[in-house]
C-alpha cells in the first residue's frame, strides 16, 4: 500500500513540474513581444505565436453565372462581416459585333460581350477565412486563388525599439542628433500604424467574369443609301404623274389666257379669209 501511494505521489510531482516548465517556456517565448502588439492581438485577429504577426492578403479570379447578382451578394457578405469595399470596376468588353440587313431601312445588330468586375475589399482579420469561404462558394469556375501571409513581427519590433531609443535619448544628445532621432521615431510611428491597420484589416482582391453574352437589337440602316432609291417602275409612275400635272397646268394656263387666244384665233381667221379672197382675185385676172 505504501509503495502504491509513493508511486502516485511521484507521478503527480512529475506532472506538476512539467506544467511549470511549459508555463515558463511560454513566458520566455513571448518575453520580447512589444506590449502594444500584445494588447492589440485580439483586435488584429491573430494570436501571438512566438511573437509572430502576419498580414494576410488574398487574390481570387473566378467565373460566375451573373456578374451583377454576384456583385450584390459580395457586397452583402462584406457588410455582414464588418468590412468595406474600397474599389470596384464593373465593365462590359465587346468581343465581336455583327450587323445584318433585314430590310431596306433596318438592320439587326448582334453584340457579343463579356461582363466583368474587379473588387478590392478590406475585411477584419478574424473574419478573413470565413469571408473567403463565402466568396469562393459563389464561383461557377475558379481560375485561381492566392492567399499570402507576410510576417511583420520583426518590423513591428524594430519600430518599437526605434521609438524607445528616441525616448531614452531625448535631452541627452546634441540638438542635431536629437532632431534626426525624432524624425526616425516619427517614421517608425507612421510605419507602425500602417502595419497595425493591415493587421487589423486584411485586403482581398477579386476579379470575376461571366460567360459571353449576346445582345440583339434592330437599328436603322444608315450605310446602304441605294436601298432608299426607287426602282424603274416607281420612276415611270412618278414621271406619268409629273407629266399629267404639266398638262393640267397648261390647261389652266389656256383658260386664264382665253381672251388673248380668242383674239389670236379671230385674227388668224380674218387673215385666212383675206388671203383666200386675194388668191381668187388673182386667178380671175389671169387670161
Amino acid at each position: 500500500m505504501k509503495r502504491t501511494l509513493s508511486f502516485i505521489f511521484i507521478i503527480l510531482f512529475c506532472i506538476s513540474c512539467n506544467n511549470n516548465q511549459k508555463d515558463n517556456a511560454s513566458e520566455n517565448r513571448n518575453a520580447y513581444v512589444p506590449d502594444s502588439i500584445k494588447a492589440s492581438s485580439d483586435a488584429m485577429g491573430n494570436t501571438v505565436t512566438d511573437g509572430r504577426k502576419f498580414i494576410r492578403t488574398a487574390e481570387i479570379k473566378f467565373q460566375v453565372l451573373d456578374v451583377t447578382i454576384t456583385t450584390a451578394k459580395i457586397e452583402n457578405i462584406v457588410r455582414n462581416q464588418g468590412g468595406f469595399v474600397i474599389y470596384t470596376h464593373l465593365t462590359s468588353t465587346v468581343d465581336n459585333k455583327e450587323t445584318s440587313q433585314v430590310s431596306s431601312d433596318s438592320s439587326l445588330e448582334t453584340i457579343y460581350y463579356t461582363l466583368s468586375n474587379e473588387i478590392k475589399l478590406r475585411i477584419p482579420n478574424r473574419k478573413f477565412d470565413s469571408t473567403l469561404q463565402s466568396i469562393t462558394a459563389l464561383a461557377d469556375f475558379l481560375d485561381y486563388k492566392v492567399v499570402q501571409a507576410d510576417d511583420v513581427s520583426l518590423q513591428l519590433l524594430d519600430n518599437q525599439m526605434t521609438k524607445k531609443r528616441a525616448t531614452k535619448s531625448s535631452g541627452k544628445t546634441s540638438a542635431e542628433t536629437e532632431t534626426y532621432t525624432k524624425e526616425k521615431a516619427d517614421e517608425a510611428e507612421i510605419a507602425d500604424r500602417g502595419l497595425s491597420d493591415q493587421l487589423r484589416y486584411s485586403t482581398i482582391s477579386l476579379q470575376f467574369t461571366q460567360r459571353e453574352s449576346i445582345k440583339r437589337s434592330m437599328i436603322s440602316n444608315n450605310k446602304d443609301i441605294a436601298a432608299y432609291t426607287p426602282n424603274i417602275f416607281v420612276k415611270i409612275w412618278d414621271a406619268i404623274k409629273i407629266g399629267w400635272t404639266k398638262v393640267e397646268d397648261l390647261f389652266l394656263f389656256a383658260i386664264e389666257m382665253w381672251g388673248i387666244i380668242l383674239l389670236a384665233l379671230l385674227a388668224w381667221l380674218l387673215y385666212k379669209r383675206l388671203s383666200n379672197k386675194t388668191n381668187t382675185r388673182i386667178q380671175n385676172m389671169k387670161p
